[in-house]
């Protein structure tokens, strides 16, 4: 397993039990990973107790409010955002990585 990376990952969530294991599990090299869940229906809240470092409920009240919401969760000093269908490669992961180190990259 690769070393925790010192970034702050948040994943938005709504029914997403298709998709989300796999989106979490790629997640893993993040420092901090925070899920805010919109009351899913499907299990996929009790899918993110697994892997989320911190996990919250909360009405879907529009993108801006919940983008905010869960950044406003993070306690580290980057922030990235994932969505629920996506996966983050190990290749990637590296970069990330890589450039945590350098601190020359202002996103990616």
């Amino acid at each position: 397993m690769m070393e925790k990376i010192p970034v702050s990952v948040y994943v938005l969530t709504t029914n997403n039990r298709r998709t989300i294991e796999r989106c979490l599990k790629s997640l893993s090299w993040a420092q901090e990973l925070v899920v805010v869940d919109s009351f899913s229906q499907d299990g996929t809240y009790e899918i993110c107790k697994q892997y989320a470092d911190k996990i919250f409920q909360k009405k879907w009240t529009g993108h801006r409010d919940q983008y905010q919401y869960a950044a406003d969760l993070t306690t580290q000093g980057w922030i990235m955002f994932v969505d629920a269908d996506e996966e983050i490669p190990p290749e990637l992961a590296e970069e990330i990585r890589m450039d945590s180190i350098r601190r020359m990259v202002s996103g990616w």
